[in-house]
């Protein structure tokens, strides 16, 4: 923290105090907090960011947050969701999408160009 300018707030120990999200977890391991933002960057929605990662969708939240402050957010906050919903993932490729209420699966058959013999 930057405390130059800064002055530590002094609790005084006759008030009631209530510390706020104490029940999240703020620490987020680096190579997990790049992939949050870059899922994020690329159209995730936080609740499927929560659920890969296996954490609260408000820790998420302040982790795009805190991201955002640092300048590496590159899509708004109060971004639209894409219209393609992401339904399964395997190895970072989605295999089953929804798009104008219509779901998709991914053959591998056709995919990427190429025909599997």
């Amino acid at each position: 923290m930057n405390t130059r300018n800064f002055t530590i707030p002094y609790l005084r120990p006759d008030e009631k105090y209530i510390f706020c999200n104490d029940e999240l977890e703020l620490a987020f391991e680096e190579n997990d907090l790049k992939e949050i933002t870059d899922k994020w960057n690329r159209g995730y929605d936080i609740e499927l960011i929560a659920k890969q990662h296996k954490r609260d969708p408000d820790e998420i939240f302040l982790a795009i947050f805190h991201q955002a402050r640092k300048n590496k957010i590159t899509r708004k906050i109060n971004a639209r969701k894409p219209e393609v919903v992401h339904l399964k993932i395997k190895k970072d490729v989605p295999t089953v999408i929804e798009y104008e209420g219509n779901r998709y699966i991914l053959d591998h058959k056709y995919a990427f160009g190429r025909s599997k013999k």
